[in-house]
């Protein structure tokens, strides 16, 4: 199935476990499943993106990431209005209406919409619903319009079981202190 990547999955691998500089194969995957036609996100994650001077910004405007985002268009903007409809039939709590304007303004809706247009699942961080205290989340949204979706995107990794090989330049320098035996010993099941 194709998915569709939010930016917080994008941010939140740059900041914590797929950063650059320790994980360059994790960005290079990313590009391997789009080539294989799996994985994209939009232009409008891509402008949340290019707000940062990092590099993550760097690697989404360049050359390798082209086609990766998507732009969004008319079938985007149709599905837009479903969306809007559907949050205002079925009553968003605390602050309907600006919950409502806040998410259709912000690129998540349109992540969904896109989604909707070109018959793909979303991948996201968010967890929640439409009800969320703070903001409607992309998880609830996607329930609500039968879209599918992870929150995670671990799972598709898992699934691939892609390896990430890091050249490590001082080999030398490391060695195995003990047997495995003695690890066994060491560390022994629960």
């Amino acid at each position: 199935m194709k998915f569709l990547i939010d930016a917080d999955v994008l941010i939140r691998a740059k900041n914590d476990y797929y950063g650059f500089d320790i994980c360059p194969g994790f960005w290079k995957w990313l590009l391997i499943k789009h080539a294989e036609g799996l994985l994209f996100s939009i232009d409008k994650v891509k402008d949340d993106i290019n707000q940062g001077k990092d590099e993550l910004k760097k690697w989404a405007n360049s050359d390798a990431a082209k086609g990766f985002f998507l732009e969004t268009g008319d079938d985007t903007a149709s599905n837009l209005v479903k969306i809007g409809a559907a949050l205002e039939q079925v009553g968003i709590e605390n602050k309907a209406r600006a919950k409502i304007d806040k998410f259709m303004k912000d690129s998540d809706s349109y992540l969904v919409a896109h989604a909707m247009a070109i018959g793909c699942g979303v991948i996201t961080l968010e967890k929640g619903g439409i009800n969320h205290r703070e903001k409607i989340k992309i998880p609830g949204v996607c329930e609500l319009l039968n879209v599918p979706h992870k929150t995670s995107i671990f799972d598709l990794l898992h699934a691939d079981k892609p390896l990430f090989n890091f050249p490590y330049n001082k080999v030398s320098d490391v060695t195995v202190e003990y047997t495995t035996e003695e690890a066994a010993n060491q560390y022994p099941p629960n």
